[in-house]
């Protein structure tokens, strides 16, 4: 992955001097991710996540402001990341988002195995998970790249929360291809075996959380790309047993997966009832006496899940995201922005920016306006019943502040 053109900014200040930028977190295509303290905490010290891009260009503003509008869409659900505010300094957009130590799913997955055999914690935490997805798509956003690297944990696990909202659409019949993590994505959003003018991202979303579900319970993907070429998928689609011979997973969770694997994806199981089917099953995973007569290659992968020598499994992200790793983000504080109200999914309206003088009357544009010794950065939101005039003058010190209406 190519790195970061933002500079190291550790030790820079931020937000009138009231963050201080104190560790990289994370670095991507486009952008760092930085550990940040709020210097204005009375008697406590409290930290922030703030994400750092470059706006270098229409296409890059066009991007970060579909991401800033589709998180602060959704912010306010206990489950997802809690987006705090935005700032601009120079040329670079500092995305303000709470903090958390948990580290990703993944990490809860693969080194402190949490959920190892543990059937009470995988039906908490992805219950949450479906939660959050099902709160995205009743305001009309669709993620478009759920995968354990972009869902955050409490320290103990017990709670999740969605992050990295780079991906994410206001349309449910997609018709560009190619964004997304490969092992995660539908046949549909792959386009190779299962050709359509569009895709739906809804459906994607489902059949990305089949995949989580997995790698929740066994530490590994079920195959690497879900099309026919892929050994392991078309195993799959030879042998609805396919998951029963390989994991340690009980009768009820097969039945669950063949429903989200389902390739019609007008057929595939809907959020509700994928929630209603998951509060249903009491077992998981195996029991020592069912795994005494299972076959020799669900036995091994039992083993190698508790064993630390195991290979991470491959979920590079290929798509056309922002390529941040939010392993650090995000645990909301019991302040959740209340001030937020829900969005009518008919009032949502995303458009892209454009680099002139004209106000926005909707979605989110960033606005650049050249004065002769300053430069003017106005960011417009409405969403239904929710309006924020965002302005940001560059006035010397070239900070840009935020003042919401």
């Amino acid at each position: 992955m190519p790195f970061s053109r933002v500079p190291h900014l550790v030790g820079r200040s931020i937000a009138n001097g009231s963050l201080i930028l104190v560790d990289l977190l994370g670095s991507g295509n486009y952008g760092q991710v930085y550990k940040a303290l709020d210097v204005e905490a009375i008697n406590n010290f409290a930290y922030f996540a703030v994400k750092c891009i470059e706006i270098d260009g229409s296409k890059r503003a066009t991007a970060v402001s579909k991401e800033i509008a589709s998180h602060a869409a959704v912010s306010r659900h206990p489950n997802i990341v809690t987006y705090r505010s935005t700032w601009v300094e120079e040329d670079y957009i500092f995305m303000v988002m709470d903090y958390c130590p948990g580290g990703e799913l993944h990490n809860a997955i693969r080194e402190q195995k949490v959920f190892y055999r543990n059937d009470s914690l995988v039906k908490q935490v992805f219950l949450q998970v479906i939660d959050a997805v099902q709160h995205c798509h009743a305001n009309k956003i669709f993620h478009r790249d759920i995968k354990p690297e972009n869902i955050l944990c409490s320290e103990d696990g017990t709670q999740v929360f969605l992050a990295d909202f780079g991906l994410a659409t206001c349309e449910d019949d997609y018709q560009f291809r190619g964004a997304g993590t490969l092992p995660y994505k539908s046949p549909e959003c792959l386009g190779e075996d299962f050709k359509s003018p569009t895709y739906s991202t809804r459906s994607s979303d489902v059949w990305a959380l089949g995949v989580v579900l997995i790698n929740m319970m066994v530490g590994r993907n079920p195959w690497l790309a879900a099309k026919i070429s892929d050994s392991c998928f078309n195993y799959f689609l030879c042998n609805p047993d396919y998951f029963l011979k390989i994991f340690p997973i009980t009768p009820a969770v097969n039945k669950v997966l063949l429903r989200v694997f389902d390739l019609r994806s007008s057929k595939r199981i809907t959020l509700p009832e994928l929630r209603a089917e998951i509060n249903k099953i009491d077992r998981f995973f195996l029991t020592d006496a069912e795994l005494v007569n299972a076959p020799a290659r669900v036995k091994d992968v039992n083993q190698s899940f508790c064993a630390s020598t195991m290979p991470p499994p491959r979920t590079a992200p290929i798509g056309l995201g922002l390529g941040i790793d939010f392993s650090f983000l995000v645990q909301p504080s019991p302040k959740i922005l209340q001030s937020i109200p829900p969005v009518p999914p008919q009032q949502l309206a995303m458009q892209p920016p454009v680099l002139t003088r004209a106000r926005a009357s909707a979605g989110v544009r960033f606005l650049w306006e050249p004065y002769s010794k300053m430069r003017v950065l106005r960011v417009f939101v409405k969403w239904g019943p929710l309006r924020r005039g965002l302005e940001m003058f560059d006035a010397g010190r070239r900070t840009l502040k935020i003042h919401e209406t």
